[in-house]
């Protein structure tokens, strides 16, 4: 996924059109050269989240199941 880089001058002087941006791809803030953070829309946010609370619940699956087996319980 590209990104955009935009300065922290320009989000100050329009950011209406920063936030339009990261709707269409993650903006790169950038200041003095280097990025200080990353926009993005509220759309990628949500599936970020999502994917990571899917992750940590396949995470607590496999450990239970795990134990389950190592302890010889049958009761899933």
């Amino acid at each position: 996924m590209d990104e955009t880089p935009v300065t922290l001058s320009e989000l100050q002087k329009n950011p209406a059109l920063v936030v339009s941006k990261a709707e269409k791809c993650p903006v790169a803030l950038v200041e003095n050269g280097r990025i200080e953070a990353y926009l993005i829309s509220a759309d990628v946010y949500e599936w970020i989240v999502d994917s990571l609370d899917d992750q940590a619940l396949v995470n607590l699956a496999k450990q239970r199941l795990a134990h389950t087996v190592e302890s010889g319980e049958n009761d899933l």
